[in-house]
């Protein structure tokens, strides 16, 4: 069974120090200069398109060192720029928002022995819900 993945992630096993794979994650950027650009911390590195290449969907990968005592990791993360993850995140936050009310407002109509129409917005927030997470998949 596969799990939903919004941002995918790797880790490679290495027995270099932190310095070495940093260094190394370093040179490939630099030799591709004319597609990557990159922002190094000690071990943390952004790994980006230039800005001349980039557009809305252009994907960041964030790099970071991880030391365990027999070897060293390198995990990596795939995700949308900062400020469009936020607002998938917000908008699915916004989504539940008004579904729990929807369902509130529903049984409050419910109880007053009205017809409750208040969960309807829930069918419609859920083919919105699918449409950002199939957007997402593009």
């Amino acid at each position: 069974m596969s799990t939903v993945r919004l941002r995918p992630t790797f880790s490679i096993a290495s027995q270099r120090s932190p310095e070495e794979l940093m260094c190394a994650v370093r040179n490939v950027v630099e030799q591709n200069s004319m597609e990557l650009s990159g922002q190094f911390r000690q071990f943390h590195a952004v790994v980006t398109v230039v800005d001349q290449r980039k557009h809305f969907w252009s994907p960041w990968l964030n790099l970071e060192i991880r030391k365990s005592p027999t070897e060293r990791i390198l995990f990596g993360r795939f995700s949308p720029h900062p400020s469009i993850w936020t607002g998938f995140m917000f908008s699915y936050l916004a989504l539940g928002v008004i579904a729990f009310f929807a369902v509130m407002f529903g049984v409050s109509q419910q109880l007053a022995e009205m017809e409750p129409w208040g969960p309807d917005p829930i069918v419609f927030g859920t083919g919105i819900a699918l449409g950002l997470y199939l957007s997402r998949r593009t």
